[in-house]
C-alpha cells in the first residue's frame, strides 16, 4: 500500500498545535452552550413554591375548617385538637405573627373570629 512504516504510530515530531486549538475551542464552546442550557432550564423550572405545601397538619386543618365554615374561633381549635384554650390562643398568636391568620373584626375582644390572610385565601380558592 506504500504507507510509511510508522503510519500507525504517527509522526515522531508532528505539530498538532492547530488540531489542539480546534479541539479545545470546540470543547469550550460546547461547555458554554451546555452551561447556558442548564441555566435556561433551571430558570424556567423555578416555580413559586406552593404555599399550601409549607403548611403543617394543624395549619392545613385550620385552612380546611375556614374554607368550609368561613371563620374559626380559639374554642374550635381547642376542641378539635383536644388542647386548652390557652394553648389554642398561643397557636393563634403565632399564626397571627406569621401571617397565616388575621382577626375578622379588630373591634372584637372576646370570642374573636379568625380568617385566613389574603395571601392564603387566594391560594386556597
Amino acid at each position: 500500500m506504500g504507507l510509511h512504516h510508522n503510519f500507525y504510530f504517527g509522526r515522531k515530531d508532528a505539530d498538532i498545535t492547530e488540531w489542539l486549538e480546534y479541539f479545545i475551542s470546540t470543547m469550550a464552546n460546547t461547555f458554554e452552550a451546555v452551561g447556558n442550557r442548564v441555566k435556561e432550564i433551571y430558570l424556567n423550572s423555578k416555580e413559586e413554591v406552593n404555599i399550601l405545601d409549607t403548611l403543617d397538619k394543624r395549619e392545613r386543618w385550620i385552612a380546611n375548617y375556614i374554607l368550609n365554615n368561613g371563620k374559626i374561633k380559639a374554642k374550635d381549635i381547642a376542641s378539635h385538637f383536644k388542647i386548652s384554650l390557652n394553648t389554642a390562643n398561643n397557636w393563634i398568636k403565632e399564626w397571627l405573627e406569621n401571617g397565616f391568620l388575621v382577626r375578622e373584626n379588630d373591634k372584637q375582644i372576646r370570642n374573636v373570629d379568625y380568617i385566613l390572610t389574603k395571601k392564603y385565601q387566594e391560594k386556597i380558592k
